[in-house]
């Protein structure tokens, strides 16, 4: 599967959570960090698209490679929304292309050409780690609470080897 992620719609999107850097260069620095742990796990294709503009700080245009995703940075005067919907355009296989963004005209522009969609916010939940959680045993309120009681005491002193008296 090929994942074309909208990069600053969800650098934004991931805006309100707490530890996001306030510079763009740091905050693409981690999704970009992020995204390879996540496709570890994953192992897709990605596509990560940044606006190449003036309004931004960074001075790079065109296609580098960060850790087995492909990062591209669109040429001035063209957004990051018009690379991917391109990118979208030109596959052969457009129904095998989800896009990450919250960016409904280019949602409707990817969807009329066979990709499928997948919003910025609940990416961000695909991207946190899922841990399982140790499955609970139901143990006797007693047991859990510490509590021995005096036939238990010496059953364990004697498993031990310890006499009653000893210190």
């Amino acid at each position: 599967m090929l994942l074309i992620i909208d990069g600053y719609n969800l650098i934004f999107a991931y805006q309100n959570l707490p530890d996001t850097p306030k510079s763009l260069e740091k905050a693409r620095d981690n999704l970009l960090q992020v995204l390879t742990k996540y496709n570890l796990r994953r192992q897709y294709q990605i596509i990560v698209v940044f606006d190449g503009r003036e309004s931004y700080t960074h001075k790079q245009t065109g296609l580098k490679i960060v850790a087995n995703i492909e990062v591209i940075f669109s040429a001035r005067g063209v957004t990051a929304d018009t690379v991917i919907s391109d990118i979208v355009i030109r596959h052969q296989q457009p129904k095998n292309i989800t896009v990450v963004t919250e960016d409904r005209s280019l949602a409707r522009a990817v969807l009329s050409n066979g990709a499928k969609t997948f919003k910025s916010g609940d990416f961000i939940d695909e991207l946190r780690p899922t841990t399982p959680q140790p499955e609970m045993i139901n143990e006797p309120q007693e047991k859990i609470s510490g509590v021995a009681d005096k036939h238990q005491v010496e059953a364990w002193l004697k498993l031990f080897g310890v006499e009653e008296n000893q210190p």
